[in-house]
């Protein structure tokens, strides 16, 4: 049920996001059916500010970033509103976790958005321990939603690859 469900909710975000600018947002379920009904009515969406697509993300993820022991994932996350870009206005609070693709949380690697709240934000994925190579696979993903003050949230998620 969760992995239908994160299909369908990627696809319906795909859809928004690559009609709202050319990095488009790919919800999650991190907030369960009640935030992704709020975020379906939204023009929000989350997108990786300057950062270069990583090629081999699949479409399901807003970005992607590899991961080793040795040297941290770092992007830096913006809610944005197509009409303003980013920043979009009001006060974003976030909050994250990190799955392996079949849905199960995992407490390595680890994630932190900061500032929290703020818009946009820095986000850091890094390894606790060192992991197995995925070889340029996507191998785990943060799942990532912001909500404003006025209780508007959208979710995304970041495909984790790692080295």
């Amino acid at each position: 049920m969760r992995v239908s469900l994160l299909v369908a909710t990627s696809m319906l975000a795909a859809g928004v996001g690559l009609v709202a600018c050319s990095s488009g947002g790919t919800p999650t379920v991190p907030g369960g059916a009640p935030s992704l009904a709020r975020a379906a009515h939204s023009a929000f969406h989350l997108t990786g500010v300057g950062n270069a697509p990583d090629v081999s993300c699949p479409s399901q993820f807003f970005i992607c970033v590899t991961v080793s022991k040795k040297k941290a994932g770092k992007t830096s996350i913006c809610v944005t509103n197509p009409s303003s870009g980013c920043p979009a206005p009001g006060i974003w609070g976030w909050s994250q976790q990190i799955e392996d693709l079949n849905g199960k949380t995992v407490k390595n690697p680890i994630g932190r958005i900061s500032p929290n709240p703020g818009n946009p934000v820095e986000d850091k994925i890094h390894e606790k321990r060192a992991i197995k190579s995925s070889h340029g696979a996507v191998k785990y993903q943060q799942l990532i939603e912001a909500c404003n003050s006025s209780s508007s949230c959208i979710q995304g998620a970041i495909g984790i690859i790692t080295k």
